[in-house]
């Protein structure tokens, strides 16, 4: 189970890496959301890899292991994943209606 939570955290991670250098490369997206993504998912699949690391960071901030690495690592990458495309979803609906508003004003100016 841990090798399949694995290569689908990569996987994912590798999707949004690729998708968020070729916005930055076109312009569409600024380089301190692009190094944002790439360290997220980064940090993302180093837990992803190395679960035990939850365990020290839960018992270094005074809590108990009881084992949820994996369970956080799961819930991290969905979520991650969803923050991911709920944000390029906004970004294209605020490009849409920015191009939409900029259409009225000029059928406006030119009536």
């Amino acid at each position: 189970m841990i090798y399949f939570i694995q290569a689908v955290s990569a996987f994912l991670a590798g999707l949004v890496i690729s998708k968020s250098w070729n916005d930055f490369r076109r312009g569409k997206e600024p380089l301190p959301i692009f190094i944002f993504w790439v360290v997220a998912w980064g940090l993302i699949v180093v837990l992803a890899f190395f679960p035990f690391l939850v365990d020290k960071i839960t018992l270094s901030l005074g809590g108990q292991i009881i084992g949820m690495g994996r369970v956080f690592g799961i819930a991290l990458v969905f979520v991650f994943y969803v923050v991911y495309r709920v944000y390029l979803k906004s970004n294209r609906v605020e490009k849409q209606l920015n191009e939409f508003v900029r259409k009225i004003a000029l059928n406006k100016r030119n009536e």
